[in-house]
């Protein structure tokens, strides 16, 4: 029996919502071809600019989503995208959502599934901030050959942006004196599955 589970933010009113703000993560479960609405999770993340705190908030979250194969909101901020893309969860933006449009959602998962997307090689600015993600670790699974150095150094020396967020296993050795010599400030932190987080900035 085919079971498809697609989750959705949405606020009091019934309509899609930001994932950013208290809202709620409405499930909905396809068996038989028929959806039905299955539970609802309440949302309250702590703010973006703590970052490691929004990622347990968000890697909590994750985990209560286990079998849920997308997650479709307003908006998604570049640490939620990373940290939900990380779980194996498809994500999609949307400016409205109706029951309707499950069928189509279920079919983004489905050719995702087919033709896995690229790993990015290098940080995306998600939402046009000047905020970049990075996630290191997958690029280099993605790339055994590569070095952090290679996917880190050039962005660091020639982008323009106001901040990088950087997930590793462990801090780049060479990056603190690096950084030092360019005037960028560094604040790390630690998941609780053990990986590090780095937030680069201008001083």
């Amino acid at each position: 029996m085919e079971t498809t589970r697609i989750a959705v933010v949405r606020n009091s009113e019934g309509t899609i919502a930001d994932l950013e703000k208290p809202n709620t993560v409405d499930i909905f479960v396809r068996s038989d071809g028929l959806w039905s609405l299955q539970g609802r999770l309440p949302l309250n993340l702590s703010p973006a600019n703590d970052l490691a705190e929004r990622r347990a908030g968000i890697g909590v979250l994750a985990n209560q989503l286990a079998g849920v194969r997308l997650l479709a909101a307003r908006s998604i901020s570049g640490v939620d995208f990373n940290v939900l893309s990380r779980s194996g969860l498809s994500l999609c933006k949307m400016d409205g959502f109706e029951p309707a449009c499950l069928d189509g959602l279920a079919a983004v998962v489905a050719e995702e599934e087919e033709n896995p997307p690229a790993v990015a090689q290098a940080p995306i600015d998600r939402e046009g901030t000047g905020i970049y993600e990075f996630d290191l670790v997958a690029a280099l699974a993605a790339d055994p050959a590569s070095s952090s150095k290679k996917l880190l150094k050039r962005f660091l020396g020639e982008a323009t942006f106001l901040e990088l967020r950087l997930t590793c296993s462990h801090l780049p050795p060479w990056l603190p004196s690096y950084l030092e010599e360019r005037g960028l400030g560094l604040e790390t932190a630690t998941q609780i599955d053990g990986q590090a987080l780095a937030r680069i900035y201008h001083v």
